[in-house]
């Protein structure tokens, strides 16, 4: 019989962890979230502040690994809950022990923290982790994050609004301010989520400040009043739009669709192959994004999770 231990997830298991979540995707027919650089990235990062990380391992080899730790959803914070399991670990049996460590975990900080609840989630193509976060509790959401794609077949474009304009991003300068532009901007949680916090514009800041085309400035009166991310860490040819904002006061003006439409033309030209971004099914964007030529992405639609932590 071999032995199964929950360890935390110490730096010896990041490389590990992070390839399990490749095979995972391999198995499921998919492509990885993101390449293993950027997952390794998010691990030396301070992701777990607020929150614990555990592995299954078995006879040293991983099984399994997850985590839970402090987020805002959803206009509330929570915690939220990771959980991803090898072939070998996918019978209660053997996850029971990580499960178990993941709930303990979420229930005290929940109770130091003030949370009432937790989420997960997990792409629509995911077949393995569902069945079993429903097993430990976790009921399906209304929530749903819709994945949307662009393969720059046909890129539109959009004139540059009256008043405004549009200029390559200049990092040092310009991060700062868009971060707090950023917390004016996303003024409606359970629409748009949150946005981008520093530790999220630290991750991108080596190859925004390399490729300064990768952020997009819209300036009005000569101050930023909406702003593009684009990054091209999900690897395989891909580019992702991370975040797109307009200062309140200055939509319904065509800065938003200025600035898609901007970084469509940007990932053409560099040869990318197709553009990636996530809305909120109750986000007015995920029916305008299909005049720009976007089509669902089962891959990046998420469905979501939830249970009751009292």
């Amino acid at each position: 019989m071999s032995k199964l231990e929950v360890r935390p997830l110490t730096q010896e298991f990041w490389r590990p962890a992070a390839l399990l979540g490749r095979a995972i995707a391999r198995e499921l027919r998919s492509r990885a979230a993101r390449p293993l650089k950027a997952q390794l990235r998010i691990f030396e990062s301070d992701w777990l502040e607020d929150g614990e990380a555990f592995v299954l391992t078995d006879e040293n080899r991983l099984a399994g690994y997850g985590w839970a730790r402090d987020i805002l959803w959803h206009g509330r914070a929570r915690i939220h809950t990771g959980l991803y399991l090898a072939p070998a670990a996918r019978t209660p049996d053997r996850y029971a022990p990580l499960t178990d460590a993941l709930l303990d975990s979420a229930h005290r900080l929940g109770r130091r923290l003030g949370r009432d609840d937790a989420v997960t989630y997990y792409s629509s193509i995911d077949t393995i982790h569902p069945p079993v976060v429903r097993a430990i509790g976790f009921r399906d959401l209304p929530t749903t994050m819709i994945g949307f794609g662009h393969d720059l077949g046909r890129v539109p474009a959009s004139p540059t609004p009256a008043g405004v304009e549009i200029r390559p991003g200049r990092y040092a300068e310009d991060a700062p301010l868009l971060i707090e532009l950023g917390r004016r901007c996303f003024d409606d949680p359970e629409t748009q989520g949150y946005p981008m916090d520093e530790g999220f514009w630290g991750f991108y800041s080596e190859e925004l400040i390399a490729h300064p085309g990768q952020l997009l400035v819209a300036l009005g009166g000569g101050r930023p009043v909406g702003y593009l991310v684009l990054s091209r860490s999900q690897g395989a040819g891909n580019a992702l739009i991370a975040e797109c904002a307009v200062d309140p006061a200055w939509r319904h003006r065509g800065i938003g669709s200025c600035l898609i439409c901007r970084a469509l033309d940007h990932c053409r030209r560099h040869r990318i192959r197709r553009v990636l971004l996530s809305e909120f099914s109750a986000s007015p964007m995920s029916s305008a994004l299909w005049r720009f030529g976007f089509r669902p992405d089962a891959v990046r639609t998420y469905y979501y999770f939830g249970r009751p932590l009292t």
